[in-house]
């Protein structure tokens, strides 16, 4: 289909081609038959005017007739050489027995007025006597070609103007094929709109309102089809939006199903968005921290902290962004612990984890409930001073006794037993340390 208005362009082109191409044959030829016809005409004028010439110049005794009769004869002979090369040029103007004939009428009148050229110049007088029968043969010269010279002049005018005939028939035709030819480029390019329109301007039209649906998180336009660019573009927007929505559909599903609490702040550290954790572990459903500020549930003691750790989370995004030696997303993201205040208000704590998008500006928050760790921690560390404290005294009593009697407090005690004694009080300095 789209090589439809190449072909029609191409057949248009040729045809007048061929069109201007005959023309310029006509053309050629009206200007060969006109060339003919003006040579036969100036030779046989030049033929004609020659005896008059010659009686004048013998009646008037004129030098000046006579240099002009000399002139004339010269004249006559280029125009039948230049006659005959441009028969023989073109040799379909005349049939070559027509020509031979002309030729020899041309030779005979040619030898005659030779001959009274030669006469004048010889004898004017003797020139004058016979003029009567070089007049009388001229005129018999004439008669034999004079039917022939009619001839002549009717078949070029005919073949003149059959010449012109046809170059107006074919400009009448290259006219009604310039006229065919523009109204048909013209109805070809309405097609071509319409057609453009139809296969093209819509389809695309189609590809922008896809575009605006995978921006605006919409509903794609079913696919146009086609195994052309349009087509397979269009295919490749259905395949990107598939996996756009299977992306979506994991990070939904990790967002809600996530142990951790996930939170998003715009610039000023406002709720957008809170995970379901969020909910159950803070105790706020998002409609009570939209357009709340983080620091409203920080703890007083770790607001300076947490602020401090936002500034850092921004500062850090900002020199990756300008290609600054930095480290990944997650590794440059800032981890310190921070306490919030539920809204029961009893106070929780974790290891917060923030990222600052510069290109998004918001800030991604992950909040690690470490508050029962806390706990147990605090209580193991409860449990081991305790413990210290409560064998700490003990063990120092049974470590002075054993160090006094391996000093020799008591007399008489065998060499094992000192040996036994020395090792105990080595492992109860040991125990020691360790309390």
């Amino acid at each position: 289909m789209a090589a439809l208005p190449l072909l029609v362009e191409v057949g248009f082109i040729a045809t007048l081609s061929g069109i201007l191409a005959r023309a310029e044959t006509e053309r050629a030829a009206e200007r060969i038959t006109r060339r003919e016809t003006s040579l036969n005409a100036r030779f046989f004028g030049q033929m004609s005017l020659a005896p008059y010439l010659l009686a004048l110049s013998v009646y008037t005794k004129s030098e000046k007739v006579k240099r002009l009769f000399h002139h004339e004869i010269d004249l006559i002979k280029e125009t039948q050489q230049e006659l005959i090369a441009y028969y023989k040029k073109y040799p379909y103007l005349v049939p070559e027995r027509t020509l031979q004939k002309a030729l020899r009428v041309q030779d005979q009148m040619y030898m005659l007025l030779t001959e009274a050229e030669k006469a004048i110049d010889a004898d004017p007088t003797e020139m004058s006597a016979n003029l009567e029968k070089l007049a009388e043969s001229f005129r018999r010269a004439q008669d034999l070609v004079r039917n022939d010279i009619a001839k002549g002049f009717a078949d070029g005018e005919i073949k003149t103007i059959a010449v012109q005939d046809g170059l107006q028939q074919t400009l009448l035709f290259q006219y009604i094929v310039l006229i065919l030819g523009i109204l048909g480029n013209v109805g070809l390019g309405i097609f071509l709109a319409f057609f453009y329109r139809r296969t093209i301007l819509e389809r695309i039209n189609v590809i922008a309102k896809n575009t605006e649906a995978i921006s605006g998180k919409g509903w794609l336009i079913p696919q146009i089809g086609g195994d052309d660019e349009i087509g397979k573009l269009d295919h490749a927007f259905h395949l990107m939006y598939k996996s756009l929505l299977k992306a979506s559909e994991m990070e939904k599903a990790l967002f809600n199903n996530a142990s951790d609490v996930i939170c998003v702040l715009d610039e000023n550290n406002e709720f957008i968005r809170i995970n379901p954790a969020g909910i159950r572990t803070w105790g706020f459903p998002l409609e009570k921290l939209s357009k709340k500020a983080l620091s409203t549930i920080v703890i007083e003691e770790d607001q300076a902290k947490i602020a401090s750790m936002i500034e850092l989370a921004k500062q850090e995004s900002e020199s990756s962004a300008q290609g600054a030696e930095s480290s990944t997303a997650s590794a440059a993201a800032p981890s310190f612990e921070a306490g919030i205040r539920t809204r029961t208000g009893e106070v929780r704590f974790g290891l917060w984890s923030i990222y600052w998008s510069a290109e998004v500006q918001n800030l991604f928050c992950i909040f690690h409930d470490i508050t029962e760790h806390r706990t147990v921690e605090q209580e193991r560390k409860s449990f081991l001073a305790m413990i210290s404290s409560d064998l700490q005294k003990p063990l120092v009593q049974i470590s002075e006794s054993v160090e006094k009697l391996s000093l020799g407090a008591v007399e008489g005690l065998p060499d094992k037993a000192r040996e036994r004694l020395n090792i105990a009080e080595r492992n109860l300095k040991r125990l020691l340390v360790l309390v």
